[in-house]
């Protein structure tokens, strides 16, 4: 796990001097592909034959994505009134996924399979679940969420620039001021962010070469360089459950009242995130286990994603329709490892106990 660790550390600072840099990196095909818009032969030489060296040049990408990041602020006009505002171009209705894989190896079988050109347009969305500071985490080679996007992506850029900049330290000043651990909702929207990089484990069919003998040691720790594709990132910092729990000293019987404190926060925080992908008209998402790394129970997460999307929730007598029930497309919800038959479970119950509750109302 050392060397591994040590190695996603190389690939992180590797990826920050080409965002940060020119924007060039060096892809090896097996079989040469010209068709990408952003993409040309390299004059180098070396390789060996049956390999093809093709160079990718994403500045101008990173540059406009940059500019266009938008910093949604805690008392947000847009994003607060998210329960009366409705979807301007409303679906049938959202269809949910579940995968066990990770949420960048998702993302690009959702881009191979919605997008024709991979680098002019996305209409997916994708939620990292950010940290509340600038930190370097990614590039002494963490596996949290946020740090695997960072090293795989040119995200960095956006966090690093004014906008990512502002977003910091509106969450510092909350901290100043509110050490609770609920945090700020507010939250970043980058679009047009370019991966360009393998997740691990990614089985999408590689034009590199297959035979190569340190082909099941890369695909444990990913990174290989892949044709670029842009996703719309919202940052957004969830709850830090364990900070509200250890800050407080709760007595016997107050624990259901922290515990609705954090679900309520956590509640307002996704729905502003799902009202975000909705104002800039992104069809597709991937979501995933928001926040239980800062364990947030995994079961409250999941719940709470299917009101907003699926089943809605009955407060008294009376029924609310899911508010995001028809604003998307589609919604995959990434949960890899140990956590996805939980959450699944959690989300799929959640369902079932609202129809059972509906039943018995209209009895």
């Amino acid at each position: 796990m050392r060397q591994r660790r040590e190695r996603w550390g190389a690939i992180a600072l590797e990826t920050q001097n080409i965002v940060l840099g020119d924007g060039k990196y060096v892809e090896e095909r097996f079989a040469p592909s010209l068709s990408h818009p952003m993409t040309q032969l390299s004059d180098a030489q070396g390789p060996p034959p049956a390999v093809v060296p093709i160079v990718h040049d994403i500045a101008s990408s990173i540059v406009l994505s940059q500019q266009r990041t938008v910093l949604y602020p805690h008392y947000c006009p847009r994003l607060g009134p998210w329960k009366d505002a409705r979807p301007s171009s409303p679906f049938l209705s959202t269809r949910v996924d579940f995968s066990r894989k990770s949420t960048l190896n998702v993302a690009r079988q959702l881009a191979l399979s919605y997008s024709s050109d991979l680098l002019q347009s996305s209409q997916i969305g994708l939620l990292s679940s950010a940290s509340d500071k600038r930190n370097s985490s990614y590039l002494i080679g963490s596996s949290e969420q946020e740090d695997v996007i960072k090293r795989s992506s040119s995200l960095v850029a956006n966090l690093t620039g004014p906008v990512g900049q502002a977003f910091y330290d509106v969450h510092r000043s909350f901290r100043k001021e509110d050490r609770s651990g609920l945090h700020d909702h507010a939250m970043l929207y980058s679009p047009g962010v370019v991966v360009f990089r393998k997740d691990c484990d990614d089985d999408t069919l590689s034009e590199s070469d297959p035979s190569s003998p340190s082909r099941k040691e890369r695909d444990l720790v990913g990174g290989d360089f892949i044709p670029p594709y842009i996703v719309n990132v919202v940052s957004a910092v969830p709850v830090n459950a364990a900070m509200v729990r250890s800050n407080h000293r709760i007595e016997p019987g107050e624990e259901s009242f922290f515990e609705d404190g954090i679900r309520a926060s956590m509640k307002e925080r996704m729905a502003r995130v799902l009202r975000a992908f909705e104002l800039n008209g992104d069809k597709v998402l991937v979501l995933g286990a928001f926040g239980c790394s800062f364990e947030n129970q995994v079961e409250t997460v999941a719940s709470i994603w299917a009101e907003l999307l699926d089943c809605g929730e009955t407060v008294g007598d009376a029924r609310q329709v899911a508010r995001f029930k028809y604003s998307f497309e589609k919604v995959v919800f990434a949960v890899p490892g140990k956590l996805y038959e939980p959450f699944k479970k959690a989300y799929e119950m959640r369902i079932l106990e609202e129809q059972l509750t509906s039943a018995t109302l209209e009895n």
